[in-house]
């Protein structure tokens, strides 16, 4: 605003040049005709020994010597017998006329300042007024590691207790370059999908979710594939964790669908009642119970380890693993959400994702490796092999906790965007707070999984395989690019511009991500056909 200010200031102390003053002076009487400035006129008169004479077109002139030094353009003109009083007015009118362009002249200065001075002030005003928003930072504020927390345990998941099932065929070494690969790939789809959310910002301090971001980039028929892969992921997710979860928790003998039943109930009622700022608080609390018995476990399960079998190593086997390694690393559907609680800035979004998210890969490279070297290599799920360490179980229902938190609130965002739940604060608040309406939803989120689970307690390592092979192909591998490429360079699609490319490469980049999950996506397609 002060830029504009002093743009604006410039302007008005913008005067015309001097000679265009004076030439606008002498053509103020109008009718095109020159006349003579006040001094020229009055030594005209005493020149010409009468009343000066405005000159008449219709008759001759006289003869230059009946003209006054410096009275240019008049002339006494005997003749005309026009009056003298007439002559007298015009010239009084020049004078007149030229006195208040002067004065008008000298004022604007004056004039800027003052409206110059309001602008700057309301400009200063406006400014302290956003300032004093964006310090208050409202309900949804959060630091960079409570949504860095968020990204970390929406990570480490069902995906973790999957992973050395997936890997044992492959080996050590190609699994742990798979991993490291993945982060880099998802880590780059989740900085596509945030900076397009920042990019859709209308100003407010909640940006749009996966719908309205794919609406608005790749218009309605994207905005609908996208909704039917976020709904076969989550749900696919959330029965995994349903069943595995419920696995975990204490029941009847011969009654595993209690269990499966149980742990949506006890941990979705917890987040259906919590506030935000304490399930925040919880659920960062939660990720750091992770780490610790993450440790814990690794150092009771390394002394067994034989490091020898870490040498095996099965390139060709790699590809089938590529699947549980999308699901171990997703942790997507919470950046809207992120977004909006680091008050869509772009440079603390980018922290909590890139550190978010390597947090956990490095938990999956040695839990990898921990895990092959102490299991038998006989086949199946290789933490069978670690017996009755109690350490197993805490650490599993940890890490289901810490990512079903992120994907209930996926689902949960997810429906509000769809039927346009928030479009008013007062819809927003009523969204918060306990009621029938935040019950419907939590009922639409919990319920089919839990009934899947309850009837199927062993679908867990399926729903992981269908979740990763497809899903989180389409939605978190080629839609992201997807959308960044029309928002990038796509001049009818919406961006405010306001966040540079989070991702680096340009369209090449782009282009690579679309063409690994497509690859992805039709190997796996053949290898379920048995045509591969």
């Amino acid at each position: 605003s002060l830029g504009r200010n002093r743009v604006r200031s410039r302007r008005l102390y913008h005067t015309p040049p001097l000679k265009e003053s004076r030439r606008s002076l002498r053509a103020l009487p109008g009718e095109g005709a020159d006349v003579p400035t006040p001094p020229a006129a009055a030594a005209a008169a005493a020149g010409a020994g009468a009343a000066p004479r405005a000159h008449n077109r219709g008759e001759p002139e006289d003869s230059a010597a009946a003209r006054a030094p410096g009275a240019r353009d008049v002339v006494a003109d005997e003749q005309a017998g026009g009056d003298d009083g007439a002559d007298e007015q015009g010239i009084g009118l020049v004078i007149g006329r030229g006195a208040q362009r002067v004065r008008e002249i000298i004022a604007l200065p004056r004039e800027a300042d003052e409206e110059a001075g309001d602008l700057q002030r309301e400009g200063l005003l406006r400014r302290e007024e956003e300032v004093a928003a964006v310090e208050a930072g409202g309900t949804q504020t959060a630091s960079v590691w409570g949504a860095g927390a968020l990204v970390a345990g929406t990570t480490v998941g069902a995906g973790i207790l999957a992973l050395p099932a997936a890997t044992q065929a492959t080996g050590f070494v190609p699994s742990t370059l798979g991993l490291i690969f993945m982060y880099v790939y998802m880590c780059s789809t989740g900085l596509l999908i945030a900076e397009v959310n920042l990019n859709l910002d209308t100003g407010s301090s909640a940006t749009g979710g996966i719908l309205s971001s794919a609406e608005a980039t790749i218009g309605t028929l994207g905005s609908r594939v996208a909704g039917v892969a976020y709904l076969f992921i989550h749900y696919a997710l959330l029965v995994a964790y349903c069943a595995q979860g419920g696995s975990v928790l204490p029941h009847p003998s011969g009654l595993e669908a209690f269990g499966s039943v149980l742990f949506p109930a006890l941990f979705g009622g917890a987040l259906f009642a919590g506030s935000p700022s304490v399930i925040e608080k919880v659920n960062s609390a939660a990720v750091g119970l992770v780490v610790a018995t993450f440790v814990a476990l690794v150092g009771t399960v390394s002394a067994n380890a034989n490091i020898d079998q870490l040498a095996a190593a099965d390139w060709a086997a790699l590809p089938n693993a590529v699947p549980v390694l999308f699901v171990a690393l997703v942790f997507h559907n919470v950046v809207p959400t992120i977004c909006a609680q680091l008050n869509n800035d772009a440079n603390k979004v980018r922290s909590a994702i890139v550190a978010g998210s390597f947090v956990p890969t490095a938990m999956f490279c040695l839990w990898n490796g921990v895990i092959l070297a102490a299991s038998d290599g006989a086949g199946g799920d290789p933490l069978q092999a670690l017996g009755d360490n109690p350490l197993v179980p805490a650490f599993s229902e940890l890490a289901i906790v810490t990512s079903f938190v992120g994907f209930v609130y996926g689902l949960f965002d997810f429906y509000v965007d769809a039927f346009d739940l928030k479009k008013s604060p007062e819809a927003a608040e009523k969204l918060d707070k306990v009621g029938l309406q935040r019950a419907g939803i939590f009922s639409a989120i919990l319920a089919p999984p839990a009934a899947i689970a309850a009837v199927n307690p062993d679908i867990f390592l399926k729903a992981l395989d269908a979740a990763g092979a497809y899903g989180i192909s389409v939605l978190f591998g080629i839609l992201p690019a997807t959308m960044a490429w029309k928002q990038r360079y796509d001049p009818g699609v919406q961006s405010t511009g306001a966040t540079e490319a989070l991702v680096p490469g340009g369209k090449f980049s782009l282009g690579a991500i679309v063409l690994f999950a497509s690859g992805v996506i039709v190997q796996q397609t053949l290898e379920k056909s048995g045509l591969l």
